[in-house]
């Protein structure tokens, strides 16, 4: 539940961002202005993909499988985010799978490989 102050503060920031996207419609621009725009957008990117993924670590989500194998939670993110990719492309009717998986948590990441693998062990 949001508070006065917090829609005050939210009000406030809107007001701000439409401010700034209209001065920058009017700004003189050249390669270098390019560069440091496309730099802050993915800092600003980064820094929401960390935010997103520490509300995740905190609030994982509730699995379709009651346990995830020994062999999927020992692998490390890196991996996990391979073997999803390599069941993209080999099962593109798993829809699923085609969510942005960066803020996700190394838990929910390896409950979405062992759902993707109980459900295509059948297929395969």
């Amino acid at each position: 539940m949001m508070t006065n102050r917090d829609r005050k503060l939210r009000g406030f920031e809107a007001l701000q961002i439409a401010l700034a996207i209209e001065d920058a419609k009017h700004m003189a621009t050249n390669p270098e202005i390019e560069r440091q725009v496309e730099s802050l957008y993915a800092a600003g990117r980064r820094q929401m993909a960390e935010i997103h993924y520490r509300e995740n670590v905190l609030y994982p989500v509730q699995t379709a499988s009651d346990e995830v194998r020994p062999k999927i939670r020992a692998m490390g993110r890196a991996e996990v985010k391979r073997q999803l990719a390599t069941m993209r492309t080999n099962h593109p009717e798993l829809q699923c799978l085609w969510r942005d998986c960066d803020t996700l948590s190394d838990h929910d990441l390896q409950t979405m490989l062992e759902d993707a693998t109980k459900l295509t062990e059948d297929k395969e």
